[in-house]
């Protein structure tokens, strides 16, 4: 399946009515939605991106591209293309059926598109005279889940790290416009290896502080049954589009839910998607946080697991050397202090990041060969620990 999308290239009037430098296509990410159906970011031979969507069944890839190009052509009329041998199409200009302020937004001069998931979630640089603002776009019916967490902290006076402040919301158009971040994100000090260690340190302290906040009314729960059904559902998508590789991950699956599932060590604020790239730096050594959109209360754990898997997963990307990564895990652990009850579950929260992160890789085409590794340092309980 991803062999086939990972790279198009495009016949030349279409290249040239989509508005694209070359025609050639190479596939950098996808989402499944379901086993019939894929969400797509390409990138074209000039750096741009070009979202789109596969599906299996053409009559079902014909009503949403009649449905998108309806859309668009009551808005700002950017270009939509079906490619029918491949089963896609193509979503340029901020195309999109449910993301109805996209298209407006990216009309503007001053706007970059960074990421587009189609129907689900878009990101936009603006970059104005007096500053740069980022803005999300989303279903109108969503734009709770983007502003709750960030409005809450936002409230918090003794909050030791910064968060992007909520400028403006748009919530029939889906828009939410917040202010940036200073420094660099963590991920970026990768190749200085001083500053990375230093700044591992600094996402312990910050998450440890972001893990004693009260959470927001009403708060979604994910506890280690959620973990378990988010999982299954990742694999259940592997095992209809890629069933050779939901083979291979179905074995460490079960040591993984069966480990999940033998205790808890409580429950507190959690991020859900705490990693290198989400940790800002600023000059002076202070920390921000980024992205609260999937906040939650649950085990700790996840947090400090995910965070820790992700070190490995830049050795294992060569980013960084290994003994790097094990000195910012260390860094990370020692400045985030784990409860005893936080270490004993440690493990079992590793290898679900490591079964998810196996499970997303495999639809990257560059990083694709890292799944069965990751899925077989399950079996060998390749665990960072104090």
């Amino acid at each position: 399946m991803i062999e086939r999308l990972a790279r198009i290239t495009l016949p030349i009037a279409l290249r040239d009515r989509l508005g694209l430098a070359d025609g050639q296509l190479t596939l950098r990410r996808a989402w499944p939605r379901s086993g019939e159906h894929l969400m797509l970011e390409f990138r074209a031979g000039d750096g741009r991106i070009v979202p789109g969507q596969w599906m299996k069944d053409p009559a079902a890839l014909e009503r949403v591209a009649r449905q998108t190009a309806r859309q668009s052509a009551e808005c700002h009329g950017a270009p939509t293309a079906v490619l029918e041998a491949e089963h896609v199409l193509l979503q340029l200009g901020g195309a999109d059926r449910r993301l109805v302020g996209l298209q407006a937004l990216l009309a503007r001069p001053d706007a970059t598109l960074l990421a587009h998931r189609p129907e689900r979630r878009g990101t936009v640089r603006l970059d104005e005279q007096a500053s740069t603002r980022f803005a999300k776009v989303v279903r109108p019916s969503q734009v709770h889940e983007i502003t709750a967490a960030l409005q809450h902290l936002g409230g918090l006076t003794d909050r030791p790290f910064a968060i992007p402040t909520v400028i403006e919301v748009d919530e029939p158009n889906g828009v939410v416009t917040c202010s940036r971040l200073e420094g660099v994100r963590l991920h970026e000090l990768l190749g200085s290896d001083e500053a990375f260690i230093a700044g591992a340190g600094a996402a312990g302290r910050a998450l440890r502080s972001l893990h004693g906040c009260a959470p927001p009314p009403a708060c979604a729960a994910h506890d280690s049954a959620s973990e378990i059904t988010m999982l299954a559902k990742h694999l259940d998508r592997l095992g209809a589009l890629v069933p050779a590789v939901h083979a291979v991950f179905a074995e460490a699956a079960q040591q993984v839910f069966g480990a999940l599932a033998e205790g808890s060590c409580g429950s507190v604020l959690l991020h859900r998607d705490f990693y290198d790239k989400q940790v800002f730096i600023d000059p002076a050594g202070r920390t921000g946080l980024l992205d609260f959109d999937t906040a939650a209360t649950g085990e700790p754990a996840l947090d400090v697991a995910n965070m820790l898997v992700h070190l490995q997963l830049r050795a294992m990307q060569q980013r960084c050397s290994p003994d790097c990564a094990e000195q910012a895990a260390a860094a990370f652990l020692a400045a985030y202090r784990p409860e005893a009850a936080v270490q004993q579950r440690l493990g079992a929260y590793q290898d679900a990041t490591r079964l998810r992160l196996a499970c997303l890789y495999t639809w990257r085409p560059q990083w694709r060969h890292l799944g069965p590794a990751l899925a077989e340092s399950v079996a060998r309980n390749a665990s960072f620990s104090m």
